[in-house]
């Protein structure tokens, strides 16, 4: 009796078991920050959440971080089990900075933050407006050279989803006058990071944790043009820290991105690859968009990434990169922003050499066979560790194999190696190749 009353109820009041949606407010209390030992948000400042994942942004005034202007993302965090109060003040992990939109050198300077909330698809966002001016002062006079003299106007949107564990970064650039506006020189666009002390920078391919001294030693020396920034050309950006980690990646642009058109300069990028043309200190610039040639009366054009967040490790957070499907729907049809990317899964366990004691809380560095650093991970108190990585490429055609046989066949031709020859510099953790007592066994690659 009492669970059919129960089941009427909630028949009555609307009750569903979709997922929870997400949500955007202005912050009244402490309690509704996310706290961390680099939370800079404050009361007035503007929160998003869905349960999964929760953010702050900035309110506009002057940065709290880096930046020269408020607007930004400050804070980010997983939503964590326990509670915030008075007098513990918040219970979250963040290890965040600052993250804002750049247009080359130059930024957002907010009017207005505002928020936004779709009752009927769950979907949250914060919106922020204004003008532009140089986040660097001393950059002033080069973006006077390359930037329109007329003024533009630029929206932001900090958009989450129900259940996501990433938010949506969508840019947009106006043109309000009644002339047609002329950029001088193609003008990379994307977002400028301020990563808070505590996490380490991982790039897939070449780089793995040595961005800065890679850029120093190997990208600045090749060839370059006014209108082809010398830059690290990867898939995302991610990186490693204790509790939580992060990765932007971007999406494809209709009109064409930064590096598209330039094999000369960029010859592995694809259409949703990110140019990293900075990586120094906690500093990052990342880029994948251009200004038009012209942008008409009334004009715009928008530009997308995303802004994941993982458990610690890089591993945690690429799986959320690897999952994002974003389809835009217009008039004209669908435009995929981003499609999800396959992978395998590849585990192991790392044990002390002399007494086959299980390690845990060790970073284990995977690189393909070319070299190339493609993920890292953290064992678990049991010495397990599991990571994705590119698919195993297919068997010969026409042949067929059991499972077992594909299996160590996968496991060779991910190409994937135990420990990196690479311990990542001022390491937080005991890196695999760290410790020469250790191995890695039972690894395999598992679709």
């Amino acid at each position: 009796m009492r669970a059919a009353f129960i089941i009427a109820a909630c028949a009555l009041a609307g009750c569903s078991r979709t997922t929870p949606p997400a949500r955007a407010f202005q912050i009244q209390s402490r309690t509704d920050l996310i706290g961390g030992k680099r939370a800079l948000a404050d009361v007035g400042d503007f929160k998003i959440t869905n349960g999964v994942v929760q953010a702050i942004v900035q309110n506009k005034g002057t940065s709290r971080g880096f930046g020269a202007f408020g607007g930004s993302l400050i804070d980010i965090d997983l939503v964590r089990s326990a509670d915030s109060s008075p007098t513990k003040g918040p219970a979250g992990n963040d290890y965040f900075t600052e993250m804002f939109p750049a247009f080359f050198l130059t930024a957002v300077e907010p009017s207005t933050v505002e928020v936004a909330n779709d009752a009927e698809t769950g979907v949250a966002k914060i919106v922020v407006s204004g003008g532009s001016g140089a986040f660097i002062s001393v950059t002033k006079a080069i973006t006077d050279l390359v930037f329109p003299k007329e003024a533009l106007t630029y929206t932001c949107e900090y958009i989450l989803e129900p259940g996501k564990q990433y938010l949506k970064l969508v840019t947009t650039v106006t043109n309000p006058g009644t002339e047609p506006v002329t950029f001088p020189l193609s003008i990379p666009f994307g977002f400028i990071t301020l990563l808070g002390e505590g996490q380490r920078l991982f790039v897939p391919g070449q780089a793995g944790f040595d961005m800065r001294f890679h850029l120093e030693d190997t990208v600045y020396k090749r060839n370059a043009d006014l209108q082809a920034l010398p830059g690290e050309v990867t898939s995302m950006w991610t990186s490693e820290g204790e509790g939580v980690s992060y990765a932007v990646a971007a999406g494809r642009t209709p009109q064409g991105g930064y590096m598209e058109g330039k094999t000369q300069f960029y010859p592995t990028a694809r259409p949703d690859s990110i140019l990293i043309p900075i990586a120094s200190s906690s500093f990052l610039g990342s880029y994948w968009a251009k200004s038009p040639e012209t942008l008409g009366p009334k004009q715009s054009f928008s530009y997308t990434g995303y802004l994941a967040v993982g458990s610690g490790d890089v591993a945690s957070v690429q799986r959320v990169v690897y999952d994002i499907r974003d389809v835009r729907t217009s008039p004209r049809g669908e435009t995929v922003l981003r499609d999800k990317t396959p992978f395998v899964n590849v585990s192991g366990l790392v044990r002390e050499a002399n007494t086959n004691r299980p390690l845990g809380n060790i970073s284990v560095v995977l690189q393909n066979e070319a070299g190339e650093y493609v993920t890292q991970a953290n064992t678990l108190p049991n010495g397990l560790y599991s990571a994705p990585v590119p698919p195993c490429p297919p068997t010969a055609k026409g042949t067929s194999t059991s499972p077992s046989s594909r299996r160590a066949t996968c496991a060779s031709s991910c190409g994937t190696k135990r420990a990196s020859p690479f311990p990542p510099r001022s390491a937080s953790k005991p890196s695999l190749t760290a410790l020469h007592s250790a191995r890695c066994l039972a690894d395999s690659c598992m679709t």
